[in-house]
């Protein structure tokens, strides 16, 4: 996986503990999104080098 990834998934996931705790609901909408592609990025990197070693 690429390390940028994991990266930006952890701010994401840091942000979005961040607006639960401040009940800003707008706020985690919208890491929703981003953090979905992000995971499905990791997911697809991971069975691509599975794939091709």
């Amino acid at each position: 996986m690429p390390p940028g990834l994991a990266e930006i998934e952890k701010d994401l996931i840091l942000r979005r503990k961040r607006a639960e705790d401040e009940q800003r609901l707008g706020g985690i909408e919208g890491t929703a999104p981003t953090l979905t592609f992000v995971r499905t990025e990791q997911s697809d990197a991971a069975r691509l080098a599975r794939h091709h070693p």
